[in-house]
Order: structure tokens, then C-alpha cells, then sequence
């Protein structure tokens, strides 16, 4: 038999995890099209610089590393639910 515990995970987690890894694609998503935004404003901004400099600035920008900072909690949700959906997947089979 199942402990409870475990159904209730099992109930609840796949929806859970889901939604955490939508949320983290979309923090991707919104990195991505921050820094095309931020090359492009650098890019119109200063003629003169290369692409590799350009990058540079980019990577040295302080909303990118916010928005990176996000899409890597997003991420680390989005894998310890589904770790705790795993382990608990693999240990009701003991429970059967």
C-alpha cells in the first residue's frame, strides 16, 4: 500500500512541476530577448564597437545578471520538484 504521503505527492507534484518548468522557460525567454534588446540599443548606441565588445557589454549589464539570477531559481525549483517527484515515484514502488 502507498503511504499517504506519498499519494499526495504523486497527486500533486507532476502539476506542480509543470508549472515550474514553464515558469523557468519563460525566465529564459525573457532573458533571451533582454539581452537582444540590450545588443541592439548597444549595437545602435555605439557604431564604432565590435561584436565581441558588444557582447561585453551585454554580459557586464546589471539587468542581465538579475534576469539570470532569476532563470537559475526558476531552474532550481523546477529541478528539487522534480527530484522530490522522482524519489518519491521510485520509492512507491516499494509501497505497492
Amino acid at each position: 500500500m502507498i503511504r499517504s504521503d506519498h499519494e499526495e505527492i504523486l497527486d500533486t507534484y507532476p502539476e506542480r512541476v509543470a508549472l515550474a518548468k514553464e515558469q523557468w522557460r519563460k525566465a529564459r525567454a525573457d532573458r533571451e530577448k533582454l539581452e537582444a534588446t540590450l545588443y541592439l540599443s548597444a549595437k545602435n548606441n555605439n557604431k564604432d564597437l565590435t561584436a565581441t565588445e558588444i557582447r561585453a557589454i551585454v554580459q557586464a549589464s546589471p539587468q542581465r545578471y538579475e534576469s539570470v539570477l532569476i532563470e537559475a531559481a526558476f531552474e532550481k525549483i523546477y529541478e528539487s520538484l522534480l527530484e522530490t517527484l522522482r524519489v518519491h515515484k521510485a520509492d512507491s514502488r516499494n509501497y505497492i
